[in-house]
Order: C-alpha cells, then structure tokens, then sequence
C-alpha cells in the first residue's frame, strides 16, 4: 500500500509546500482545510491531491480524515498571536483541545508519524541571548505561544 499523508490546514502557504514536497516523494497527499478555505495556494497541485473541507474542532471529520493515512502533518491555527489574549478560552478551546483530540485519534488510528508545526517566534518570546536555540528559555507572550508551547509538552507525553 502507497504511503499517504493527511496535512491538516495545508492550504495555506506552507502546507502547499509541504504537500509538493511529498508528491515529489511519491507519498499521496490529503489537504484538510476549513470549509470554504481558499485553495490558491494548492491550485496548481489540486488534480494530484485529495482536498477535504471539514472541521478541525469536530471529532467526527478528524476520524473520517485520518483512515488510511501513514503520517499527519498539523498545521491548524484558528488564532494568530496579535489577537489571540483577546478570547483565551476560545484559543484553548479550539487550539488545544483540538490537538489532543487530534493526537488521540492518531493513536486509534496507528499513524506513524505525526508532524506538529509550531511557532518559535512565540514559543520562546524576547530572546534572552541570540542566536535563539532549542535550549533557550520559553516565555510565550501571548496566548498563542502558551497554546503552541502547551501542545509541544503534551507530544512529549
């Protein structure tokens, strides 16, 4: 059976590299974005993709997306850091909680590898020394970064 790869929030920018990447290295691909995402990004690609419109926060879509699939690459942010204080329980909500459902789903469903994308820039916060390291101290600034920062720990689990 071919290796195949589901990118969840590959529409945008980096995940349309991400799934040229994999094409190029003869894994099918499976792009899941939100409902009415745009798809410029992935246009040129679209004939030899999978594309599924679907819910990050519905367990349900997540299921029916992961069958089948090797490896899964997140990607899904519904925040960004500048506004992302304003609502916290809607960025936990819909950021962490996703996630761990996302991640509990990839073990139902045996995924060999999955791929958490997350944010340096608000993972570490001020840098403390240059150049920033893996080992320098995380302060996020923003519920985003804690968000990013608390779903890197739970991979560790």
């Amino acid at each position: 059976m071919k290796e195949s790869c589901i990118i969840f929030g590959g529409g945008g920018f980096i995940g349309s590299h991400i799934a040229e990447d994999l094409l190029a290295n003869g894994i099918r691909v499976t792009v899941f974005d939100k409902q009415n995402a745009s798809k410029k990004n992935v246009a040129h690609i679209l004939d030899k993709i999978d594309f599924i419109e679907g819910d990050f926060n519905n367990e349900v879509d997540i299921s029916k997306a992961l069958k089948g699939k090797t490896y899964a690459v997140h990607l899904v942010s519904s925040t960004v850091p500048a506004t992302s204080n304003q609502n916290t329980f809607y960025d936990v909500e819909s950021n962490l909680i996703s996630s761990l459902h996302l991640f509990e789903k990839c073990v139902e469903y045996k995924i060999s590898r999955l791929i958490f994308i997350s944010s340096g820039g608000t993972v570490y916060g001020n840098p403390v020394k240059l150049p920033i390291t893996e080992k320098h101290p995380t302060e996020p600034t923003s519920s985003y970064g804690i968000i990013k920062l608390t779903i890197e720990k739970y991979l560790y689990l």
